[in-house]
């Protein structure tokens, strides 16, 4: 069994709880621990479950409660990237699109190296491109030194 997008997002953010996990390819269950003892198991769909008295020490309550506001915020991202649909776009059909408003579109990138990426895309004059394009292009431009760069 392979870890699912909600494991292996909640997995790379577990070090800024102080936490490591161990994978069960048997199980399908990510299993957490805190300072060698163990918090709680996520499922494939993100679901988190534990023993009670996992729980008797009050660091472990608060690291549990740490992970689950962590889960409940990967959810959403995730959730909401499943059901998005590929940018449109040529040269960007890797991205999923979240939203636009006006000339912005938010898109998502899922990589197994990196995880999420969230870059903004903008429209200008009927064409479609990523933000970061658009900045490239700027920074090739010819500029004019200004007039605090000029010599005297």
């Amino acid at each position: 069994m392979k870890m699912s997008l909600y494991q292996s997002e909640l997995l790379r953010k577990l070090s800024a709880h102080d936490c490591s996990a161990q994978f069960d390819e048997e199980t399908g269950l990510l299993h957490i621990s805190y300072q060698d003892h163990p918090v709680c198991a996520q499922n494939a769909q993100g679901i988190l479950r534990y023993e009670s008295e996992w729980h008797e020490d009050e660091d472990i309550r608060d690291c549990y409660q740490a992970i689950e506001d962590e889960v409940a915020v990967i959810r959403e991202y995730v959730k909401l990237y499943e059901r998005s649909p590929q940018m449109p776009f040529p040269s960007i059909k890797e991205y999923r699109m979240l939203g636009e408003m006006g000339d912005v579109v938010f898109g998502a990138k899922h990589s197994e190296n990196f995880g999420f990426t969230f870059p903004l895309g903008i429209r200008t004059r009927n064409t479609n491109r990523l933000l970061s394009e658009t900045i490239a292009e700027i920074m090739k431009a010819p500029r004019k030194p200004l007039p605090f760069e000029q010599d005297s």
